[in-house]
């Protein structure tokens, strides 16, 4: 990426990974700085947008998962999400794969 991200937003960047945003097809990365937060856009998903913001105080994430249809524009936010969970809360809401890891059951 050619913008600039503080070491917040830089940090939830690689926490999600370079290989995650390719397996997502994300475009339109918009980074805001103030509000520790990355937003994209993703092909071939029923969701169309996904804005992740890191709170500093409590050390957590909130994801927010934009749809939209001809008729309606939803927003589901989900809060005080660990970093660990970013990988299994983006792949539960948006039903794209974000590694090429073997799931076993």
């Amino acid at each position: 990426m050619a913008v600039t991200m503080n070491s917040y937003v830089q940090t939830l960047y690689d926490q999600i990974g370079r290989t995650a945003f390719f397996m997502m097809g994300a475009k339109a990365f918009r980074v805001d700085n103030k509000a520790h937060s990355l937003r994209w856009q993703i092909a071939n998903s029923r969701i169309k947008s996904v804005t992740v913001r890191y709170d500093v105080a409590a050390d957590l994430y909130e994801l927010c998962f934009l749809t939209e249809t001809k008729t309606t524009i939803s927003e589901i936010v989900i809060e005080q999400v660990e970093a660990g969970q970013l990988h299994a809360t983006i792949e539960r809401m948006t039903g794209l794969r974000l590694s090429l890891t073997r799931v076993y059951a």
